[in-house]
């Protein structure tokens, strides 16, 4: 469902340019250095925000893991840009097309409705596609088992971050729950080895589609 959105919302603006640019609109050149003088701040604000998030969810610095980084900022992005993008190109096909001569009452509540479900989408669904990104990418990258001494623990809906360390990052994922733990190993001279939880960040998994199940 978010996917189609998405797909939408980008075709939308590319046909919107597109009537624009077939029609010789004298707008187009001021409307497109705009967007591209406002693309790359877009773009380094997203980053840092996307940063600051998973540093704010893990307790981690992203820049650790390579490639979670990439997927986690990638998505991001994608999801900032179609909040800039729908609301923008829809006042756009408003203000500077002939096609809603007429029409503008209709117009207008179809564009407060499209931007009310984006509004809506991106913050109900956010979270769990965020959890689906970081599902995917620990997978890939983060370890399935942490070890303290002679002590080891590996469960299906966990990764770790670290390797025969005192402290691990921990990423767990359920039905219900996902979120984020501090996973310090403590040592003694007698090998009484034990780990120690902290919780950093945990999440209700949302659903997608009526109340959530989990309270």
């Amino acid at each position: 469902m978010f996917l189609t959105l998405i797909l939408l919302t980008l075709a939308g603006g590319i046909l919107t340019f597109y009537d624009l640019e077939k029609n010789g609109n004298l707008s187009l050149r001021k409307i497109r250095l705009t967007i591209w003088f406002f693309l790359p701040l877009c773009f380094i604000l997203t980053n840092a925000l996307a940063s600051s998030y998973f540093t704010q969810f893990s307790a981690l610095s992203i820049s650790s893991v390579p490639y979670t980084e990439f997927i986690w900022k990638f998505v991001f992005s994608i999801m900032a840009l179609v909040l800039l993008i729908q609301p923008v190109s829809y006042l756009i096909f408003i203000t500077q097309t002939d096609k809603t001569e007429g029409y503008q009452t209709a117009t207008l509540i179809a564009f407060f409705l499209a931007v009310s479900l984006v509004l809506f989408a991106i913050p109900k669904w956010g979270a769990n596609i965020l959890s689906s990104v970081l599902d995917h990418a620990t997978r890939f990258e983060w370890r399935d088992e942490a070890k303290c001494g002679k002590l080891k623990i590996k469960r299906e809906d966990e990764r770790y971050f670290g390797f025969n360390s005192d402290k691990y990052t921990l990423y767990f994922s359920n039905p219900g729950y996902w979120g984020f733990y501090e996973l310090n190993c403590d040592k003694d001279k007698y090998n009484n080895d034990t780990f120690r939880l902290t919780p950093v960040d945990i999440e209700i998994r949302k659903s997608w589609f009526g109340k959530d199940s989990v309270r």
